[in-house]
């Protein structure tokens, strides 16, 4: 029998996603706390409201993409959360720049929010986390009637986000999505002038909660259970032999990262 997917957006409560994320390494203290503030945060205002967190504002395009994130805000470590919806925000000033609207726009979103979500437990399989993360949207996408096309070129964006010179000329979401996870890690050169006050206060709702930390460590630990996530000359197999040679270093992050 073919692996079944559903979509189905757990209750919010701090067991579930320690669950899910459970196995990367150990939250920080940091992490911890930023974590707990995120969950008071989302408890009942006493009214019978309930507030959404950092992302209240955020919107993802569309009612899909709106789907999408309350999706993955349960799967994925909280660093790695903050570090799609930042992509998704540097993405879209991108794509505005490029005229991006409707499906298109939406398609964005839900690639950017899911093109990490191969380190998410639901998501561990067999091959890279970058293809599981597109086959994961790709799914996603269809489950909820959107056509193959846009399905394809989501998987592409999700797929080749670590691939240099490739992803830059496979189209429109494959582009945006690779130059945002650039400029989320310091390319800021590629965003221009135009709207940065706005976009530099939006980054800033979302802290970065030692992100290359969490990445790298959540890639490392599933190709350390599975060494063929991880093929040499791909971003993960970096990741992996760089963590070998020193696997008794404690501090300062992963070298390949």
């Amino acid at each position: 029998m073919g692996k079944v997917t559903m979509w189905i957006i757990l209750p919010r409560a701090a067991r579930c996603r320690r669950a899910v994320y459970a196995g990367v390494g150990e939250p920080t203290e940091r992490l911890e706390q930023a974590y707990a503030d995120e969950v008071r945060e989302d408890e009942d205002e006493g009214d019978g409201t309930r507030r959404e967190g950092h992302a209240m504002d955020v919107t993802f395009g569309g009612a899909t993409g709106d789907l999408a994130h309350a999706y993955v805000r349960e799967i994925l470590h909280p660093a790695i959360l903050h570090h799609s919806v930042r992509v998704w925000l540097l993405a879209d000033h991108l794509g505005r720049q490029q005229d991006l609207k409707g499906a298109e726009r939406e398609a964005l979103a839900v690639a950017c929010l899911f093109h990490d979500s191969g380190t998410a437990a639901p998501h561990d399989g067999a091959q890279r986390f970058e293809v599981e993360g597109a086959d994961a949207a790709r799914a996603f996408l269809s489950e909820h009637g959107w056509p193959d096309d846009l399905g394809q070129q989501v998987w592409e964006a999700v797929a080749l986000h670590t691939s240099p010179g490739i992803a830059e000329r496979m189209g429109t979401l494959p582009r945006l999505v690779r130059l945002a996870v650039l400029a989320d890690f310091g390319r800021t050169d590629l965003l221009g002038t135009e709207g940065r006050t706005e976009l530099t206060e939006a980054l800033e709702r979302f802290p970065r909660l030692d992100i290359e930390a969490a990445l790298a460590d959540a890639v490392v630990a599933q190709a350390l259970r599975n060494p063929e996530k991880a093929p040499p000359s791909s971003w993960p197999g970096g990741l992996l032999a760089a963590h070998l040679a020193d696997s008794d270093r404690t501090g300062g992050g992963n070298p390949a990262f």
